[in-house]
């Protein structure tokens, strides 16, 4: 692997998504190994994902595009649009054969640990439904090899799905605008009209920022025709191809943003894949060794992934080889999923699926275990605040829990009255505290029992008396509750 780090891949960004999704249905955020089974609740699974979608600024920016919405669209809006547009898009059958979606419904539907509603029938399925919809109660993936197969059948439902948004924001389009209503623009036409552009940036000598010559568009059409126009000059005069012209003369809001942030985030081509299973260890032995071979890859990677591709931890996989740990950290800061996403591509379809699958589930898993262990029933701060001649002094910016999870701030309510703010802090904070409730202690002798809203937030409101009793030297959050 080179030691400059790859731009992310728009496909390595959709597999992550799919080994979280599968990582979450299948209870690993939250329940123990010898746990045997697991309850799907549809509506507490998908705070999760909506909780993921906005905070996650991976996905929030490489996945749903927020940046491509104009106001007063912002996140919110952005991700329950994505979820809307992908993760509940009916996948259409072809040549009356099952969809990616059917084929997840029915590996769901073997792991039944009780009553199983019948499928709807005449009914396409989307991935959501198809994950959601079948039996409550499930016997848990418990082998590492089973909880690849579901997130590979994830991945393929969103590689159908997500297509559409993907080209849309390839473009530097809001989807909002060009997925629905009357201008609404099909696969097809998105894909065309993605290589129209590449081929008039090449024409315009990437000299961007100024609206293209009559001559540039004729000259990019003919390399790069679109369906449905006959000349350059017909395409730039309908809405799709006169909104791809304003986006290269700078005279809309993602302007501001490069071509190649876009591309990184997207990947500057979303080919077709392979549909076959995935390899398992032994198959993808020895195309691990012929890249190994040539010099692609040094061993000690080639290890990492072969020991990924066995069901081994992050953790344990990279305990064992100090060479990938001194690398991850100089290379990469640390970060996994870059090192990962570092590696080159390979010949072999199947394998370049396999080593998708397989790495980015086994992220967001280790991702998983890192937020439960972040996550401890109770977060302390530590020298919290100082008493001064007349009332507690906070500093503007508030504190820090311990764990880094929440953030504390004392705000002012009226003359009498102060409020105690607590904000979760990050995809980690949000998933241990949101609509959770807890008891707050102020020193020994007050202790609050609240909720956290669906954001995150928990105000305490404390009245003059209050204040005069609590003790802000020391604050700990507890939870109450088991998580959801």
């Amino acid at each position: 692997m080179g030691a400059q780090r790859a731009a992310k891949s728009g496909r390595d960004i959709v597999a992550y998504f799919a080994g979280h999704l599968a990582n979450l249905a299948n209870g690993n955020d939250t329940l123990g190994e010898a746990e045997q089974t697991v309850v799907v609740k549809p509506f507490h699974l998908y705070e999760r994902v909506r909780r993921l979608l906005t905070v996650n600024k991976r996905y929030s920016e490489g996945l749903v595009g927020v940046w491509a919405y104009p106001p007063p669209d912002g996140v919110e809006e952005a991700a329950e649009f994505y979820f809307d547009r992908v993760l509940d898009r009916p996948i259409a059958a072809r040549r009356d054969e099952p969809t990616s979606a059917d084929n997840l419904a029915a590996l769901i539907a073997t792991r039944a640990a009780g009553p199983i509603a019948p499928p709807p029938r005449d009914e396409a399925l989307s991935t959501w439904k198809a994950l959601v919809g079948g039996p409550a109660r499930r016997r848990r993936f418990r082998e590492t090899s089973e909880l690849f197969e579901l997130s590979n059948r994830i991945l393929k439902c969103l590689d159908a799905a997500n297509r559409p948004y993907a080209e849309t924001l390839r473009l530097g389009l809001c989807p909002k605008e060009w997925l629905v209503g009357d201008d609404a623009a099909g696969v097809n036409t998105l894909k065309a009209a993605n290589g129209f552009l590449k081929a008039l940036k090449a024409k315009m000598g990437d000299k961007l920022g100024r609206r293209p010559s009559d001559e540039e568009i004729e000259a990019a059409f003919a390399a790069a025709p679109v369906p449905g126009a006959k000349t350059g000059k017909a395409f730039v005069a309908t809405p799709l191809g006169a909104a791809i012209v304003s986006r290269v003369a700078g005279q809309d809001q993602t302007y501001l943003l490069s071509f190649e942030t876009v591309e990184a985030t997207q990947a500057a081509e979303i080919a077709d894949e392979a549909d076959g299973p995935l390899m398992t260890q032994q198959e993808a032995a020895p195309y691990l060794a012929a890249a190994v071979e040539a010099g692609a890859i040094a061993p000690p990677e080639g290890d990492l992934l072969a020991a990924i591709m066995a069901g081994r931890t992050l953790n344990e996989a990279l305990g064992e080889s100090l060479f990938l740990r001194r690398r991850v950290k100089a290379d990469f800061d640390g970060d996994l999923a870059a090192y990962v996403e570092d590696f080159d591509s390979r010949d072999a379809a199947r394998f370049l699926r396999t080593l998708r699958v397989t790495t980015q589930t086994a992220i967001a898993l280790n991702d998983l275990d890192r937020a439960g262990e972040r996550a401890r029933p109770v977060s302390t701060f530590a020298a919290l605040a100082a008493k001064g001649p007349d009332e507690w002094r906070f500093p503007a910016a508030g504190i820090l829990s311990g764990d880094g999870l929440v953030l504390a701030r004392l705000e002012h309510e009226g003359d009498e009255a102060k409020v105690l703010t607590l904000q979760a802090q990050g995809v980690v904070g949000l998933s241990a505290y949101a609509q959770r409730g807890v008891r707050v202690r102020l020193g020994d002798a007050m202790q609050i029992e609240g909720m956290f809203d669906r954001d995150g937030r928990l105000h305490v409101v404390l009245d003059a008396d209050a204040l005069t009793r609590a003790d802000f030297t020391r604050l700990e959050i507890e939870l109450l509750d088991a998580q959801p």
